[in-house]
């Protein structure tokens, strides 16, 4: 829910539930051979079923769009401009976006200085330098640290620096003179162990520590004119390849176009043993997917394009699988171990997750506990309030907990509730649609969308968080999405006048390319598998990310749209996107694998936020027990069925720590008490029978804005009939 500053298409994809990662690997060419091992099993949940709410389903595999259609210009252009906080920061070439939601986003938006996190290293880069260090992985009994400390540093005499040209990966930083010309170029990429440093004029840099060149019997095949160099600090080797003769007493002279490529030697390799792929250096990346529903499987390819075409070398992050030959070491990271393989391309796949609109199987229920859950809709439904919020957090999840009654409603065949439900839903989305000040509009600045030239993106008028510097767009667009696929389902003559606002809102967060409005897709971090929070992440940690649910919820909510809308490039990137975010919060949050060097005095279930450098057990809002587990479960949306993936053990041990759920419902029961027996639920039919009799007795100031008790209800006698 909360990254930031301020607080802690006719349907394509009908496919099975699917749990553990694939079999992965690089694509031939680059150390490996291509995998594309099939899915295991899932214990699912409420909704888990290979039924899609929905139009009939394709078979049909779909490529990752790569570009931006017409019409995503024209909703951008279509939003009034308004600018609500100008960036504080903008260490930008002409021309080029801000790269708000990056790991490397306090190069451009923040103050000067601070660490990111590219991985394998980290670096950090100032006016007058460029330190680059390999993280020593330590925990405590709640964080797990990866903090950068400054191991190689080269001191450039310039003036100052800005972020010249970005992917979805890389970063070029450009070191200026006093007349703004460029004196070095300095490539970072996630994946790489190569930081890249092209000399733009003849320039003589500072180097601290000295590196020893390298005898040529040990340095192995190094290129004509360049040499290899190490030096050993703290507990790591660091090796650079330059030219001949570059070297000498502390300073590093390149003339223009000459390159250094630094980096720090991998574990079990010698320092010879990364020469070949640092002769190759990297320029650019890019990124393609794939979502194939007969498979189940979703592909994302890592491509790190090199000067000269030739083969360079990646790390791969522990939820992108073992790839068939990766020889070239590894590295301690705290995501776990990173393996090295050589080539310029590394492919993994995950399985796909159905998104769906509705829960399965509440009109299968009981009789008596249909009843009951129709009365506590009509009671939901009673309660809400005539006026919702106006922000674009909580107006959005307002408009969410709306869209699944109504759904509810339709499920349990109640054509009054269904009606009521629907009226409501259609009133709180209708003022999102028609502009600031319209008719039918909100003049006084809610419920309200616009077009902010300076950060290129879409605000919301009242907004939560700091979502005004691009903080948590993914979480609040992703409500609004949901919502307007649900009312699109049950009322399909809406979606037409929602479709402009909708596809702003997907651009915004997840348009398939930049264009001179958007960058290409904003959150979402295709490395990492996961989006980050914080626009212009101003932490010494790098970017975080805390709510992974209200990720996955996004993506849902644009898989859905481009369903109901039938646009099949908003479904398949929604799909591919839901895939990806949903392993890593498994991976990463929910159920992360915690024996990786450096980790074992963590002593907690889950990861509760992930940063660049460190993950903590924290949240940015409360430190409560319950509210770690919690950050990572709501909504519970139909979409959350890849949380049943984990081990019954694991879901009772979760609740445990977050709240040890006695039988009878304490008098204080602690916050997202309503979301954690909502999870138990997916330990079996038992569990969800006891969570089933807690959440009869829960007070309703228990039950969280973007639930209701009706849902809950339905969602545990779902689960309890096993």
């Amino acid at each position: 829910m909360i990254g930031g500053v301020s607080r802690p298409a006719v349907a394509l994809l009908a496919v099975v539930l699917t749990g553990a990662v694939g079999l992965a690997a690089c694509t031939p060419g680059s150390g490996g051979a291509d995998g594309s091992g099939g899915p295991a099993g899932s214990a699912g949940g409420p909704g888990a079923s290979s039924s899609s709410a929905g139009p009939p389903a394709s078979a049909t595999a779909a490529a990752l769009p790569t570009e931006a259609p017409a019409s995503q210009g024209e909703a951008l252009a279509a939003l009034p401009r308004e600018t609500l906080t100008p960036p504080t920061t903008l260490r930008l070439a002409d021309g080029v976006l801000p790269p708000t939601n990056r790991w490397f986003s306090s190069l451009a938006l923040s103050e000067e200085s601070l660490p990111v996190f590219p991985l394998p290293l980290s670096a950090r880069i100032s006016s007058s330098q460029v330190a680059i260090g390999l993280p020593d992985v330590a925990s405590t009994a709640a964080v797990i640290t990866g903090a950068h400390v400054d191991r190689v540093v080269l001191d450039v005499p310039a003036a100052s620096f800005v972020v010249a040209a970005w992917d979805e990966l890389s970063v070029r930083v450009d070191h200026l003179d006093e007349g703004g010309e460029p004196l070095t170029s300095t490539l970072l990429a996630e994946g790489s162990p190569f930081v890249t440093v092209t000399a733009r004029q003849d320039v003589q840099l500072g180097l601290g520590p000295d590196l020893t060149p390298v005898d040529a019997a040990a340095a192995g095949d190094v290129p004509t004119g360049l040499v290899l160099a190490t030096t050993d600090v703290a507990t790591h080797t660091y090796a650079a390849l330059v030219p001949t003769d570059a070297l000498s007493g502390g300073t590093l002279a390149l003339a223009a176009d000459e390159v250094a490529v630094l980096w720090a030697v991998p574990d079990g390799q010698s320092p010879s043993g990364l020469v070949a792929a640092a002769s190759h250096p990297v320029e650019s990346t890019s990124v393609a997917g794939d979502v194939d529903p007969t498979a189940g499987l979703a592909t994302t390819t890592l491509t790190y394009a090199t000067v000269d075409g030739g083969a360079s070398a990646v790390a791969r992050l522990p939820h992108q699988g073992a790839a068939e030959v990766c020889d070239l070491g590894s590295y301690a990271s705290v995501l776990g171990e990173l393996t090295v393989c050589g080539g310029s391309t590394s492919t993994w796949t995950v399985p796909l997750r159905e998104a769906r609109t509705s829960l399965d199987g509440v009109a299968d229920l009981p009789q008596d506990e249909r009843e009951e859950v129709v009365a506590a809709l009509r009671e939901d439904l009673a309660a809400t309030p005539e006026v919702l919020p106006g922000d674009s957090y909580f107006g959005t999840k307002a408009l969410y907990r709306l869209a699944m009654l109504a759904s509810l409603a339709d499920g349990l065949g109640d054509a009054d509730l269904r009606a009521d439900a629907v009226a409501r839903l259609t009133a709180g989305i209708e003022p999102w649609l028609t502009g600031c000040g319209e008719p039918g509009g909100d003049a006084g600045g809610e419920r309200c969308l616009v077009y902010d030239e300076q950060w290129r993106g879409v605000v919301g008028m009242a907004p939560s968080f700091g979502s005004e510097e691009f903080n948590d767009h993914h979480f609040h667009y992703g409500y609004l999405l949901y919502a307007a696929a649900v009312l699109g389902t049950l009322d399909p003559d809406r979606v037409e006048e929602m479709a402009p606002t909708m596809e702003a809102l997907a651009a915004d967060v997840a348009s398939p390319a930049t264009t001179d409005q958007v960058p290409v897709r904003r959150v979402f971090d295709p490395y990492r598998g996961h989006s980050w929070a914080s626009g212009p992440s101003p932490f010494a940690d790098g970017n975080n990310q805390e709510s992974s649910s209200e990720a996955v919820t996004a993506w849902a909510g644009l898989e859905l749209w481009g369903r109901v809308s039938e646009r099949s490039d908003l479904a398949t990137t929604g799909a591919w996107l839901l895939a990806n975010e949903a392993t890593s919060a498994l991976d990463y949050w929910m159920d992360p694998n915690l024996d990786g060097v450096g980790m074992g005095s963590f002593e907690h279930e889950i990861v509760a936020m992930n940063w660049g450098g460190k993950r903590d057990w924290a949240t940015w809002f409360s430190p409560e027990a319950s509210a770690m587990a919690g950050i990572q479960l709501l909504p519970m949306s139909p979409s959350q069925a890849y949380l049943g993936d984990s081990s019954p053990e694991h879901v009772e041990a979760v609740v445990r720590e977050a709240w040890d759920g006695a039988d009878a419902v304490p008098s204080d029961v602690p916050q997202f008490s309503d979301y954690l027996l909502a999870y138990r639920a997916l330990a079996g039919p038992e569990a969800a029978t006891a969570a089933l009799a807690q959440a009869r007795e829960l007070p309703d100031d228990a039950i969280d804005g973007a639930f209701s008790r009706s849902y809950l209800l339905a969602w545990l006698m779902v689960a309890a009939q096993g």
